[in-house]
């Protein structure tokens, strides 16, 4: 009986490349935001950290929201709290990250939304206007990391 040989190279799907947070542009800053969602009560917890170009955290929030749907919900809800904390500190040049590409472009076009999450796209954008220069844009959950761990830091109990 002849005995077969084979090499297999086996490569993980789950592997991917590191990211990590990148500092904005001098005199902007960058919030990175995130939304735990818990299903079965409805409940999301969003995460907001805001820092500069030295990565100093300037302001950081985490907000309980009742009567949440969804986990696209959930997450356009936190980018609404991103900017709202921004006007609140009164930054006026911000770039705002979030691991949900589908909220992020929504934000960022200036195209009617007809989703489910569009009257929270409306009032994202509306919300932006008085801040000088405000840029949404899309980073891995890796690159997100710190908002995650605030949004889901406890998140399990109400």
């Amino acid at each position: 009986m002849a005995r077969v040989t084979m090499k297999i190279k086996v490569s993980s799907p789950l592997a991917s490349p590191i990211v990590k947070w990148k500092p904005p542009p001098l005199s902007w800053v960058k919030e990175n935001f995130y939304a735990s969602f818990l299903h079965g009560n409805q409940l999301a917890w969003s995460g907001v950290i805001i820092r500069d170009v030295d990565g100093l955290i300037l302001g950081a929030c985490r907000r309980k929201v009742d009567i949440i749907t969804s986990s696209f919900v959930a997450e356009t809800v936190a980018a609404l709290h991103a900017v709202r904390l921004s006007l609140d500190l009164g930054f006026t040049q911000v770039i705002v990250e979030g691991d949900c590409r589908s909220v992020i472009q929504s934000l960022a076009s200036s195209m009617a939304d007809r989703s489910k999450i569009g009257i929270w796209v409306h009032e994202g954008r509306k919300l932006a206007t008085p801040i000088r220069a405000c840029r949404f844009q899309h980073v891995p959950r890796i690159g997100n990391k710190a908002a995650h761990l605030l949004a889901s830091f406890n998140s399990t109990s109400t």
